[in-house]
């Protein structure tokens, strides 16, 4: 049986909506929200204003009716007593509701039970780094913990209004990986998830996803004192300067080797002392008039001389 999410009235003041399973959004446009995929049974209907951005999700399992206001109001009222529909007809002001939720604000209504009370939502979370590159290997975000957050809802898409969606995700920890994605320019969404399960305010941010790989290693040259560092890029065909930096210590504070503007995949030291030695390369290209940089992870070794 589909899930029963139909517009009851289609008047320009108000919309209703009976929630069922799975989890819909209503934002500023005059069309009627798909129902989601799977079945279940109605539970609450929601009315709002022409314009309101909201969600309702019902979720089967928990018998709960989740209900999220962005902006504007919402009004929600059991939709059937006793078997029979008392949601108010089209009209009604949403004030004379059973339960008022405002901006900011949600509500939880568990089955059987009274309408639960607004809760506001938690505020939009951040990124810790929202103007990276995404190059490497996977697609990955790491997000500023939020207070009171359970969960994280990280969310892909082709557009900033989150209509081409292309990869959704609900991670317990600030850290979501996507795995591999073509290159491009793509939208993240993310909103942090409280205890009662509702999802607070979200926040967008564009990146681009421009994977470059890049390879490195190191070791004796036979015969001799010399040690060679080696490198590769996976985007040759771009013109690529290296910068060397080799150090005793782990930050790289204090090189003892700093050479910038290498155009080849090799480098050789000589006379090293022994020692714990640290040692990265760092890539640069220019391209469509953008400048990118990535570095290898701080590698080391011994010489025991």
């Amino acid at each position: 049986m589909p899930p029963k999410r139909t517009t009851a009235s289609r008047s320009a003041r108000h919309r209703l909506w009976r929630a069922g399973a799975g989890r819909a959004s209503k934002a500023p446009t005059t069309g009627t929200p798909k129902p989601p995929p799977g079945g279940g049974r109605a539970g609450r209907a929601a009315a709002a204003p022409a314009g309101t951005r909201f969600k309702v999700a019902y979720d089967g399992d928990a018998q709960t009716t989740a209900v999220e206001v962005l902006d504007g109001a919402v009004g929600v009222d059991p939709a059937a007593v006793d078997g029979r529909i008392s949601a108010p007809p089209p009209g009604v002001p949403l004030q004379a509701s059973a339960q008022l939720v405002k901006a900011r604000f949600g509500s939880i209504t568990r089955a059987g039970g009274a309408i639960g009370g607004p809760v506001e939502l938690l505020a939009a979370p951040s990124l810790t780094d929202p103007a990276k590159v995404q190059n490497g290997k996977t697609v990955a975000f790491d997000l500023v913990p939020a207070e009171r957050a359970v969960a994280y809802r990280v969310q892909i898409a082709r557009d900033a209004d989150q209509l081409d969606l292309i990869r959704d995700l609900r991670v317990s920890a600030p850290h979501a990986d996507f795995g591999d994605l073509a290159d491009g320019t793509y939208f993240v969404r993310i909103a942090a998830i409280d205890a009662n399960g509702l999802e607070g305010l979200p926040q967008v941010y564009g990146f681009e996803r421009r994977q470059l790989g890049l390879d490195a290693s190191a070791g004796p040259r036979a015969g001799s004192r010399d040690y060679e560092f080696r490198w590769f890029v996976s985007r040759s065909t771009v013109e690529t300067r290296f910068r060397f930096v080799l150090a005793t210590t782990a930050d790289l504070r204090h090189p003892l080797v700093d050479r910038t503007d290498l155009t080849g995949g090799q480098i050789v030291v000589s006379d090293l002392p022994g020692g714990v030695y640290y040692w990265t390369i760092v890539a640069e290209q220019f391209e469509n008039g953008r400048f990118y940089e990535k570095s290898s992870a701080v590698r080391s070794f011994t010489l025991a001389r």
